[in-house]
């Protein structure tokens, strides 16, 4: 199952990218490392949430897709309207 959400907006893609990263930060939050730090579930969660941007979301993983975009020979297209 996938899901597609679309939002129009009058900004470009970097622009939004960038508004994205100044609410979730922009390192990720590397989960997998986290327990081992942490005795309790408390403190785990609190570590965790202490991640959480003001639109609720966590920043888990970072990924550039232009490498494979350009090994399958995929143009970019302006989907607008």
């Amino acid at each position: 199952m996938a899901f597609v959400i679309r939002f129009d907006s009058k900004k470009s893609f970097d622009e939004l990218v960038s508004a994205l990263l100044a609410d979730v930060g922009e390192k990720p939050l590397m989960i997998d490392d986290l327990p081992a730090k942490f005795d309790s579930w408390e403190s785990y969660k609190a570590e965790v949430e202490s991640h959480v941007g003001p639109s609720g979301f966590i920043l888990f993983a970072l990924m550039n897709h232009g490498a494979w975009i350009k090994k399958v020979q995929i143009q970019k297209k302006y989907c607008g309207s």
